[in-house]
């Protein structure tokens, strides 16, 4: 019998529901704890208590906010578009110091004076601020009276991260694939990328409240998708906002769980599952403000944890005599901020920030080509200004500072260790077999309570009975990966060594099943998902992995015959055994086509192995 077909007889333990099994199993735990917590909230002042307590939490997590007001705008209006009922003025204004913000300002000519402002923050459209529905939106809420400014997010519009002056397309896609490769950064310096996007709103207000036209004290937030997402950060971030109407992203952890689709980086919020946060309380922080959730009834947001959630915090409003100001909209739709929404929109912003009652017809509203309504000449920010700076430059400046500031071995014990138990072994050796002068058994153990691992050992069979050395071996496959490397393999048996392949959490023959229909190693696929997952309880695979790996190393000395233990990592890998050399400076390691978190975070562009 050969090895693969060993191998494919797995049904001993169920090694790839275990994943899946652990995450939901942490998460739910976290869920019904905070359900508790904010049932126990019965008065105005402990809700007060508690959502400043979130709020700094939140802020904190993200890496704290690169927010100075004091840093001049040097705003400038590239351009100006005349229509019937509103002027469209091209702006582009500065973040922070050289990070461009390309944004098209809505000026209704019917309107008070001044009047209210809404910033409307885009979901993940390539064509950002342009995109046509997107336009339908913001002139709908413009023709309610309201000043409206549509930003580019980076990554998105004239914002792209990853285009070259040289190279006219980008080399990283925009929207989704940008964040995130963006994000992987981030994450490994220990913020999120969603610090910057709060920042360009943040300063977004600043520019609002800079223009006459504007009453100050009378700004909302709006946004669709990662818009929705960006408008309930704001939410929790800025505290100038009066009125805010999210649309097309408020539900619950515990819905989009299961729901089985993965995130942008920007919408994975570091340790908030583990800590208590959740969309409640981003809806939390904004009462007893006037709030307007605008939902479709077919959105893969799942539409009952947005119904459940509006059930539950109802009250809060309540406890101020302010009910009537929480409310949901649900219009009949796919994911789309729909042209009901956005008249739904704009009435609410109407009466919250003009006192008015104004309604405006979609059929009456048209958009313009996309390309009009470019603020740069070139059409991007990345090749009309050569100092600009992205996510990249920025987190690269953070992990220099964080750097000379972090023990590594402190830190990276604090990650591995983050919530595990160990618990017995259980070794089991479930079949041993004699193929080609070799000695196969495949064993199984457990690194953690319901986390099992997997390993193929190979022997010389004159010596199987022998103490010999042992090389632990982790490549991308594992075991599933054995027949292309049955040389190397062998090779280290002809020096009288054991070879031990290993599958590590979410490898090999503990590869997940999948949850959606995205490939299982690709972005937002299975394993993101899962690992994003794990990020949001102040965990991730990579963390995993390693503990399973210590916890590997102490079972084999367990054993009678296995002797001095080494580890040979390749590919993305061998960053698992970088790490553990970090932790344990003894162990003798070796590495082959590794590439290590470090290059990653320095390299504008880098191989974007799936390393958890």
């Amino acid at each position: 019998m050969s090895i693969n077909n060993i191998e494919n007889d797995y049904g001993f333990y169920n090694l790839k529901f275990q994943l899946a099994e652990h995450v939901y199993s942490r998460s739910d735990k976290c869920f019904e704890r905070d359900k508790k917590v904010r049932e126990g909230l019965s008065s105005a002042a402990q809700l007060k208590e508690y959502t400043e307590k979130m709020r700094e939490r939140f802020v904190t997590s993200m890496g704290q906010i690169p927010y100075n007001p004091k840093l001049p705008l040097n705003a400038m209006v590239t351009g100006v578009i005349e229509d019937e009922d509103l002027t469209i003025e091209k702006i582009i204004f500065m973040s922070r110091p050289n990070v461009y913000v390309t944004a098209n300002l809505y000026i209704p000519k019917k309107r008070k004076e001044p009047c209210g402002a809404v910033l409307f923050q885009c979901g993940h459209a390539v064509q950002g601020k342009a995109n046509p529905q997107y336009q339908r939106v913001a002139r709908i809420i413009a023709l309610s009276g309201l000043i409206v400014l549509v930003q580019d997010p980076v990554g998105q519009g004239e914002r792209y991260s990853y285009i070259e002056k040289v190279i006219k397309i980008p080399i990283i896609p925009p929207t989704t694939q940008d964040h995130d490769y963006a994000g992987i950064q981030c994450f490994l310096t220990g913020d999120s990328p969603a610090r910057c996007f709060i920042s360009d709103a943040m300063r977004g207000i600043d520019y609002l409240q800079s223009r006459p036209e504007v009453d100050k004290s009378k700004i909302g937030l709006t946004g669709s998708s990662g818009g929705g997402t960006m408008t309930a950060h704001m939410m929790v971030c800025d505290s100038r906002p009066i009125a805010a109407a999210p649309a097309t992203f408020i539900t619950t952890r515990g819905a989009y769980l299961r729901a089985g689709d993965g995130q942008d980086a920007e919408q994975i919020w570091l340790d908030a599952t583990h800590y208590g946060f959740d969309h409640h309380e981003l809806m939390m922080c904004f009462a007893p403000k006037p709030l307007l959730i605008l939902a479709v009834d077919s959105d893969f947001f799942p539409i009952d944890g947005t119904c459940s959630l509006y059930k539950d915090l109802k009250r809060f409003w309540e406890m101020s005599g302010k009910g009537s100001d929480f409310e949901l909209f649900v219009d009949q739709s796919t994911h789309k901020f729909t042209d009901t929404l956005a008249a739904r929109a704009g009435y609410f912003f109407a009466k919250a920030l003009n006192g008015e009652d104004r309604r405006v017809f979609p059929a009456e509203v048209r958009e313009i080509e996309p390309h009009l309504l470019n603020c740069t000449k070139t059409g991007q920010v990345a090749t009309e200004y050569p100092d600009a700076k992205f996510i990249y430059h920025e987190n690269l400046e953070r992990y220099r500072e964080k750097r000379s500031l972090t023990n590594k071995v402190e830190w990276l014990r604090e990650k591995v260790d983050f919530e595990r138990r160990p618990v017995d072994f259980n070794l089991r050796t479930f079949y041993t077999h004699y193929e080609n002068g070799l000695f196969i058994s495949h064993m199984l153990w457990f690194t953690q309570d319901k986390i099992a691992c997997h390993g193929i050992m190979f022997k010389d069979f004159d010596k199987k009975d022998e103490k010999l050395p042992v090389e632990i071996c982790l490549w991308g496959d594992g075991t599933d990966d054995i027949e292309n490397n049955i040389r190397f393999i062998r090779k280290i048996c002809d020096k009288c060594e054991t070879a031990f392949v290993v599958d590590l959490t979410g490898i090999g023959k503990s590869e997940p099943d999948a949850i959606n229909p995205k490939g299982l190693k690709e972005a937002d696929g299975t394993i993101s998902k899962l690992n994003k997952d794990l990020i949001f309880l102040n965990d991730s695979l990579c963390a995993m992995r390693v503990y399973d790996l210590e916890r590997t190393v102490e079972m084999l000395k367990t054993l009678p015959n296995a002797g001095v233990i080494s580890l040979f990592g390749k590919g993305f890998s061998a960053v698992y055994v970088n790490l553990y050399k970090i932790l344990h400076e003894e162990m003798k390691t070796e590495t082959e086509d590794d590439v290590s978190p470090r290059e990653i975070v320095e390299n504008k562009y880098y191989e974007n192995y799936n390393i958890g």
